[in-house]
């Protein structure tokens, strides 16, 4: 219905009315979708805590089909279009996520909101993930990720589950940090798996 609508407009040259049409119908579909996600994630999964389920449970396929709209819908539609501004930690703290101000996000790579703590003036730059989730000999197992206050998080860098993140801490780019470990504030890491960077 949206060509139906505009075929009017175009008939008469009215290209302003067009561009300000499509704008709108855009803009409200974005939203939507973002709107849609925020709906099902509390209605079906609620708060995400710790927790190890079996592969083949109920809460499983509902954690991922969550994920796959989140990830399918929301994040290329509306998402992506915030990294960068004020606006993307606000929308992931309306997911659950527990995020300070003034951080800045490149990244939509979040997964199991409220299981994600980023303090006030951090960076999280292109594709870095704190990745709340691993699957293990079946088993998906949750946990919080937790960075501290102005932390650097480089390029495609991961943060596993249960992991601490200190004040200040540096981590390069691609680096890992596994799960359970505890970077010390004001250190700087780098590497696959993460360790003190002493360049």
């Amino acid at each position: 219905t949206v060509m139906l609508d505009l075929m009017p407009l175009a008939d008469n040259d009215r290209w302003g009315a067009v561009l300000a049409y499509l704008a709108v119908i855009g803009m409200a579909y974005s939203v939507g979708n973002f709107l849609l996600i925020v709906a099902l994630k509390w209605l079906v999964m609620g708060r995400y805590r710790k927790r190890a389920d079996p592969m083949w449970t109920p809460f499983v396929w509902l954690s991922e089909g969550i994920t796959s709209l989140y990830e399918g819908m929301a994040a290329p539609n509306f998402m992506r279009y915030l990294r960068g501004t004020p606006w993307l930690p606000l929308a992931f703290n309306v997911l659950g996520c527990k995020i300070g101000r003034g951080v800045y996000m490149d990244t939509t790579d979040i997964t199991e909101f409220d299981c994600v703590s980023i303090g006030a003036d951090s960076e999280l730059n292109a594709g870095a993930c704190p990745q709340t989730h691993l699957f293990e000999d079946r088993v998906m197992k949750i946990d919080h990720v937790s960075i501290g206050e102005r932390v650097y998080m480089g390029p495609r860098s991961a943060v596993l589950y249960s992991a601490v993140v200190g004040n200040d801490a540096h981590l390069g780019a691609l680096t890992l940090v596994m799960k359970g470990e505890h970077i010390p504030a004001g250190s700087r890491w780098a590497g696959c798996p993460a360790s003190p960077d002493r360049a």
